[in-house]
C-alpha cells in the first residue's frame, strides 16, 4: 500500500497554549505529515507565529501560516484546502485536541491510502466531547433516530452510532478529526452559508454538510482505534456560548444541515418533516425543563426562537453576511501563506 502525500491543516484562534500542545503531539506520531499548514484565524498573530517557529515542524514537514482575513472555522479549513491543492489526504484537526496514541494519525488516514476502495473520508470518536444538550431526549421521543440506521445521519442532524468493527462506514464527521481525499475535496463546494453562519457567531453542523456533501462520491469510515481527546480547557469561537446565543444556534444551524442533507439535491418532504418535528420535539422539550429550571430558559427561548428563524428565514449569505466577499476573502487569505525557513 503506498502511501499517499499528507497534509495536514490546523485552524487555530487565540490558543497558542494550546497549538503547542497538538504541535508537540503531532510530533510523536508514527506517521508524519509531510506538509503543514497552520491558520490563524487572528491574521498576523506574534503569537502563533512564534509556537510554529518553535515547533520541531520546519525539519519535520513543509510548514506554513495562513494568515486568514477571517476568524472562522469553515472557512478557514476551506482556506487550508484551497492552498494544499487537490493531492493526497488532508487531515483537518482542532487546535484545542490531544493525541493519546502515537499510531492516531496512521489509523485515520490508513484507509484513505488503499486508492481500490470507494472511501473518500476518515474520522474518529473524540473523547470527552459532551452529547448535545437537545439530541438524547428529542431523538428518542421526536426525531428520525428510532427509524434510521446505525451509522447514519437524521435529517436534523443527530450522528448515529455505527455496528462493530474497526472501520464502519458512517455517514457524518468529528469536526474535530476529518480526513479527506485531496481529489475529491477539490471537487466539493463548501456553501457560503456555512462562512456566513459561523461569522455570526452561529457556526454549528459544518461537519455534517461537508459530509453529506463527500458522501456522494463515495463511503465516510469511523476509525475506532484513534485516539483523540477534547480536554475542554478552552471554549470554542465557532459558536456563541452564552445560553441565548447557543440555543439559538443550536436551531438554526439544523436548518443549513437540513437544506444539504441530500449533498446539494433538493430536500424531500420527509426531510422537513423531519426538522419540523426535530424543532417542535426540541422546543417543547426546553420549555419543560425551563419551568423546572430558571438557568433553561435562556437556552429556550433561544432555541425557540431560532426554530422560527429556521422556517421563516433560511440561513444564506446574502441575508447574513451581506457585507462580505467570501470568494475574495478566501483568495486573500490563500495569498497570505507564509512560509517557514
Amino acid at each position: 500500500m503506498a502511501q499517499e502525500r499528507l497534509t495536514v491543516a490546523i485552524p487555530t484562534f487565540r490558543r497558542p497554549h494550546l497549538l503547542a500542545r497538538l504541535l508537540e503531539d503531532l510530533a510523536r506520531q508514527s506517521r508524519l505529515p509531510d506538509r503543514l499548514i497552520v491558520v490563524d484565524g487572528e491574521g498576523e498573530s506574534p503569537h502563533v507565529s512564534a509556537v510554529v517557529e518553535a515547533s520541531p515542524w520546519r525539519s519535520l514537514a513543509r510548514t506554513s501560516i495562513i494568515h486568514s482575513t477571517r476568524a472562522n472555522l469553515p472557512f478557514q479549513r476551506i482556506a487550508a484546502s484551497a492552498a494544499a491543492g487537490p493531492v493526497g489526504v488532508i487531515l483537518y484537526l482542532d487546535d484545542d485536541l490531544r493525541i493519546a496514541h502515537s499510531d492516531s494519525v496512521h489509523e485515520v488516514i490508513s484507509a484513505l491510502e488503499d486508492s481500490s476502495t470507494d472511501i473518500v473520508a476518515a474520522t474518529a470518536e473524540i473523547q470527552g466531547i459532551a452529547p448535545h444538550p437537545e439530541r438524547s431526549a428529542t431523538a428518542r421521543r421526536w426525531g428520525e433516530a428510532r427509524r434510521s440506521l446505525p451509522g447514519e445521519l437524521t435529517p436534523s442532524g443527530v450522528r448515529l452510532a455505527p455496528l462493530g468493527g474497526a472501520t464502519p462506514t458512517v455517514h457524518w464527521l468529528r469536526g474535530g478529526v476529518m480526513a479527506i481525499r485531496g481529489g475529491v475535496l477539490s471537487q466539493v463546494r463548501a456553501p457560503h452559508a456555512l462562512f456566513a453562519l459561523a461569522q455570526r457567531g452561529w457556526g454549528l453542523g459544518e461537519d455534517l454538510i461537508l459530509a453529506r456533501l463527500l458522501c456522494r462520491h463515495g463511503r465516510i469510515v469511523l476509525a475506532r482505534r484513534a485516539r483523540f481527546e477534547h480536554p475542554h480547557e478552552a471554549n470554542s469561537v465557532a459558536y456563541r456560548r452564552d445560553d441565548l446565543g447557543f440555543g439559538f444556534a443550536s436551531a438554526y444551524s439544523r436548518r443549513l444541515v437540513n437544506d444539504y442533507y441530500r449533498g446539494g439535491a433538493t430536500p424531500r418532504l420527509a426531510d422537513r418533516i423531519a426538522l419540523l418535528r426535530t424543532y417542535a420535539g426540541a422546543s417543547l422539550c426546553h420549555g419543560f425543563q425551563a419551568a423546572r429550571r430558571r438557568s433553561s430558559s435562556r437556552f429556550a427561548l433561544g432555541y425557540a426562537a431560532g426554530a422560527v428563524a429556521g422556517i421563516l428565514r433560511p440561513p444564506s449569505s446574502r441575508t447574513l453576511t451581506p457585507d462580505i466577499d467570501w470568494p475574495e476573502e478566501l483568495r486573500l487569505s490563500v495569498a497570505q501563506e507564509q512560509w517557514l525557513a
